[in-house]
């Protein structure tokens, strides 16, 4: 389904572009009676420019990526250019430095707005990637760190990007596990950081388990619960062996007896060395 909506989305944009290519090559177009030369064009890179950011991300009011902006502007600029050189050569037509102008400050201008939505998409509190309504863009603490010691519900990271075809479905299993995105598991996109787009750029979505990559790709909802059951299962031990050490060296620091026997104990002997306890 993803992959069907993104051929969609190009189908759209090159169906567009092939429309303006056609009316650029008309010596006068059909539209122009009712607007003037200078809003056709300011309109027609609009439109153009809003249709290439739907294609390139997952939608167009969705948090678009700088590559994705610069990319979009970049275009516009390039093709209003060689717009204006096509239609020297049309007859009928003229080119001109000012159509050219227009169309490159409708299309940045056009990016622009879309930038300054995507900023504020992007401080949306709750707001989560595939399917939603925004990217986040905070990164972990310590991506791919593990913290044994550490105590309190698992640490469950969701790294994902933009145009991601495999990360709704992912999504949907990561929240009937653990319930909604920012509250049992946190949305990262690894664009938002040079070494997450580095390290696991070519593998989202990647589900990181209290800092271990557990799943790259596709997520098992059978393995995703075995696994947070043997990490429940391991820290609980932990905790419980935490305690009990702790409880033996208070009772030693209060003057019971560890490490020596009552007998090492008697006067005239000295008390035998205490032994460290060993490390769990």
């Amino acid at each position: 389904m993803a992959a069907l909506t993104r051929f969609v989305r190009w189908t759209l944009f090159g169906a567009y572009l092939a429309l303006t290519i056609l009316l650029s090559s008309m010596t006068r177009p059909p539209v122009a009676e009712a607007v003037s030369y200078t809003m056709l064009h300011a309109i027609e890179f609009a439109v153009m420019a809003m249709l290439l950011l739907q294609a390139l991300g997952q939608g167009l009011f969705k948090r678009h990526t700088a590559r994705h902006l610069g990319l979009t502007a970049a275009f516009g600029v390039v093709y209003g250019a060689s717009d204006e050189i096509h239609q020297y050569f049309t007859p009928g037509r003229h080119s001109s430095v000012k159509d050219a102008v227009v169309d490159g400050i409708a299309t940045i201008s056009t990016v622009a707005l879309f930038a300054l939505l995507s900023s504020w998409l992007g401080r949306r509190p709750g707001a989560a990637g595939a399917g939603g309504s925004a990217w986040t863009t905070s990164k972990p603490e310590a991506a791919g760190a593990v913290n044994p010691g550490s105590a309190g519900p698992h640490r469950v990271e969701f790294l994902t990007r933009e145009g991601c075809h495999l990360c709704a479905e992912a999504l949907r299993v990561l929240e009937s596990a653990l319930g909604p995105a920012g509250q049992g598991f946190e949305v990262v996109d690894v664009d938002s950081a040079p070494e997450l787009a580095a390290r696991y750029g070519s593998e989202v979505p990647v589900v990181l388990v209290d800092g271990v990559k557990r799943f790259k790709g596709r997520v098992e909802p059978a393995r995703l619960a075995k696994i947070l059951s043997e990490r429940s299962r391991l820290r609980t031990a932990e905790e419980r062996s935490g305690g009990s050490e702790g409880g033996r060296a208070t009772e030693g620091e209060a003057g019971g007896v560890s490490g020596s026997s009552a007998r090492d104990r008697r006067p005239g002997r000295p008390p035998a060395p205490r032994r460290p306890y060993p490390e769990t």
